[in-house]
C-alpha cells in the first residue's frame, strides 16, 4: 500500500470513530461545553475602574451606612517598596445608580495608612488603625477622614475587631515593619473607645500577652470572648519572631479580664494566608460553627496552598471542636470567603502559593466555588476575569451581589451576581424599622409573607486583605402576623451580634434554593422606629461606564468553563 492511500485510509478512519462519537452524544474534544446557566454558577459583570493612573485598589473596603464602599489600598508609604499605586489615597465607589461613581473623602490630617486594619464602629464610623503608632476615623456624616488619638504600639498589619460593647480591640502586629533589630510581635492587645476617642493598653500581667502572627484571624464568639483561630500572614518576614508554637493555638482573649487563654491545638496546626468566616448563627445563638479554608500549612515561605477546609464550632461555654469537611476543588492562598444570605460561602481570589516573596499574578486562582454546608462540598461557578491574588478584597453589597476589586496592582473591580439572583421574582421588603434594641420584636412589611423561609441580619462587612473580623450573619426567630407582616425576633445579646449596623433580608423558597431581597440597613443595640434605609433598588442595575485594562493573561482563562457541580 502506498504512503499516500496509507494516510487516506488513516483519515477514513478516524472520521468514522469522530462520526460515531457524536453519534453517541461525545462531542470531538476541540468542541468546547457550553456554559452553563447563571442560576448554576452566577454571572460576572465586565471589569471596570476608575481610570486614572494614580487610582488604588481595593485591598481595604468597607460599605458605609448609605451603601457606598469606602477603600484604599493601604501601600501610601513613600519610604517603603510597597507596590504601586502608592499615592492613590482614598476612594468612595458609588454603585446605587449602575453608573459607576468615584469621589475622595475631605481628609483632615489622617494619620499612616500603611499596614492598617479597618473596622466599622456601632455609629457607623470607620476606626482604621496601624503602622506607626496612627490611628484614624472616617466619619460618612462629614465625608471627612481625621486622626484620632494615636494607638500605644506601632502595629504594622495588625487586626481589628468590635466587641459586645462595641469597642473596637486591635491585636497583633509587629512592632516594626523594616529596619535592625528584625521586627518583633506586639504583644499586648489595645482596645479604642470610641465614646472617648482614647486607647487603652490591656495590660493585666503575663497572660495578657501574646506573640500572634501578622493579620491575625479574630472572631468575637458567643462567650464574648475573642476567638483566635491559629491562621495569620506567618509567611511574612515580619512574622519570623512569632512563636510557631503559639501561632498553632486556639486561644480566647477575654476583654473583661484582660488575659489569655489557651483553648488546645489546631488539628492542623498555623495557617498562613487562610479565610476564616462563620456560619450563619441560629437561635437561641449559643454556638459558632467557623469555616477555615486554604492557605499553607504552617510557617513556609513560598509554600504551596493547601485545599484543606476545616470547621470549627465554639460554643457559649467556651468549648471548642474541630473536624475536617470537603475540601477545596482549588487550593487557595489569600483568597477572600463571603458569607452569603443563603448561607454558602463565596471562596474567591487568592494564589496557589504563598507569593509573598514575589508578589504578583502567579498562580492567581481565577475560578472562585461555593460551599454549601448543607452537603459539605465546593463547587465552581463562573471564572472571573481579572487575577486576584494577594492583596484584594471581596464583600457582599446591599444588592446582595459580590463585589471583588484589586490584587497585585489592578485599580479595578468585577461584580459576582450568585446564582440565587436567578431562580425567580425577589421577594421585597416594603419596611421595617430603622434600628432594633437587643431581644426587641419588630415587624418587617413584605407582599411575600407567606413564602418567606428566612429573616437574616449579615453585618456589614469591612474586609482588609481577606481579613474582616466584622463578617457574621444571625437567622432570627419569626412569625407571620398577617397577610403582609412578619414579626421578628431581633438577637439577645452584643456577645452574639455586636451592636453596629446590619443588612436585613428575607429569603423565600424557591426549587433551586432560597432567594434574597435587596437589604435594609438596620442598627442593632438601639431602637428607632423610622423607616430604614434600602440603598440599592429592588431591581439594581449592573454597573456600566468606568475603564478597565484586558487582563494580562487572556489565554489563561479556564476553557471549557467549570461543571456546576464536583
Amino acid at each position: 500500500m502506498s504512503r499516500g492511500r496509507r494516510r487516506a485510509g488513516v483519515a477514513a478512519v478516524a472520521a468514522v470513530l469522530v462520526a460515531c462519537a457524536v453519534g453517541r452524544g461525545h462531542p470531538p474534544a476541540a468542541q468546547a461545553r457550553p456554559a452553563p446557566p447563571p442560576d448554576a454558577i452566577g454571572r460576572w459583570t465586565a471589569p471596570f475602574e476608575e481610570g486614572d493612573v494614580l487610582a488604588p485598589g481595593a485591598v481595604e473596603a468597607a460599605v458605609l451606612p448609605d451603601g457606598r464602599v469606602f477603600y484604599f489600598t493601604g501601600t501610601e508609604n513613600p519610604d517603603h517598596p510597597a507596590p504601586p499605586p502608592r499615592h492613590g489615597g482614598l476612594r468612595l465607589l458609588d454603585l446605587r445608580s449602575g453608573t459607576p461613581e468615584w469621589t475622595a473623602p475631605r481628609e483632615g490630617g489622617a494619620g499612616e495608612l500603611f499596614s492598617s486594619d479597618l473596622t466599622t464602629l456601632p455609629d457607623g464610623r470607620l476606626l482604621l488603625a496601624g503602622g506607626p503608632h496612627t490611628a484614624s476615623l472616617y466619619d460618612p456624616r462629614t465625608n471627612s477622614v481625621a486622626a484620632t488619638a494615636p494607638m500605644i504600639s506601632e502595629r504594622w498589619y495588625p487586626h481589628a475587631a468590635v466587641g459586645a460593647d462595641g469597642d473596637a480591640t486591635v491585636f497583633g502586629g509587629v512592632g516594626r515593619l523594616l529596619g535592625d533589630p528584625p521586627p518583633g510581635p506586639v504583644r499586648r492587645t489595645e482596645t479604642y473607645h470610641a465614646d472617648t476617642g482614647t486607647w487603652q493598653e490591656n495590660a493585666a500581667g503575663p497572660a495578657s500577652e501574646n506573640e500572634l502572627p501578622p493579620e491575625p484571624r479574630i472572631v468575637l464568639a458567643p462567650n464574648g470572648k475573642f476567638f483566635y483561630a491559629a491562621a495569620g500572614e506567618l509567611g511574612d518576614p515580619s512574622a519570623a519572631a512569632a512563636s510557631g508554637a503559639t501561632a498553632a493555638l486556639y486561644q480566647f482573649f477575654d476583654p473583661k479580664t484582660r488575659k489569655w487563654q489557651v483553648s488546645g491545638p489546631a488539628p492542623l496546626g498555623a495557617r498562613s494566608g487562610a479565610f476564616v468566616v462563620p456560619l450563619p448563627l441560629e437561635p437561641p445563638y449559643d454556638r459558632m460553627t467557623l469555616v477555615t479554608g486554604g492557605g499553607v500549612l504552617g510557617p513556609v515561605p513560598a509554600g504551596v496552598a493547601s485545599p484543606s477546609t476545616t470547621l470549627t464550632a465554639v460554643d457559649a461555654n467556651g468549648e471548642v471542636g474541630s473536624r475536617s469537611t470537603g475540601d477545596l476543588d482549588h487550593p487557595r492562598w489569600f483568597s477572600s470567603g463571603v458569607l452569603l444570605p443563603d448561607g454558602q460561602i463565596l471562596a474567591v481570589g487568592g494564589a496557589d502559593r504563598d507569593d509573598t516573596l514575589a508578589p504578583g499574578t502567579a498562580g492567581a486562582v481565577r475560578i472562585p466555588e461555593l460551599y454549601d454546608p448543607a452537603t459539605g462540598k465546593w463547587t465552581d461557578v463562573a471564572p472571573s476575569l481579572h487575577p486576584r491574588g494577594f492583596r484584594h478584597t471581596a464583600l457582599l453589597l446591599p444588592d446582595m451581589r459580590v463585589l471583588v476589586g484589586g490584587g497585585a496592582d489592578d485599580a479595578s473591580f468585577e461584580l459576582w451576581s450568585p446564582p440565587y439572583l436567578f431562580r425567580g421574582p425577589r421577594p421585597v421588603v416594603k419596611q421595617v424599622q430603622r434600628a432594633v434594641s437587643y431581644g426587641e420584636s419588630f415587624d418587617i412589611t413584605t407582599p411575600d409573607a407567606d413564602l418567606v423561609e428566612s429573616v437574616v441580619l449579615l453585618r456589614t462587612p469591612s474586609p482588609e486583605h481577606g481579613n474582616d473580623s466584622d463578617e457574621r450573619a444571625l437567622r432570627l426567630e419569626f412569625s407571620r402576623s398577617g397577610e403582609t407582616t412578619l414579626t421578628a425576633t431581633a438577637p439577645p445579646a452584643g456577645t452574639v451580634a455586636p451592636p453596629g449596623l446590619y443588612y436585613l433580608v428575607i429569603n423565600t423558597k424557591s426549587l433551586q434554593g432560597p432567594i434574597p431581597s435587596v437589604a435594609r440597613m438596620v442598627a442593632v443595640g438601639h431602637t428607632d422606629v423610622g423607616e430604614a434605609l434600602q440603598p440599592y433598588a429592588d431591581d439594581a442595575p449592573a454597573p456600566v461606564g468606568g475603564s478597565a485594562p484586558a487582563p494580562d493573561h487572556p489565554g489563561a482563562l479556564p476553557r471549557p468553563w467549570p461543571s456546576a457541580a464536583r
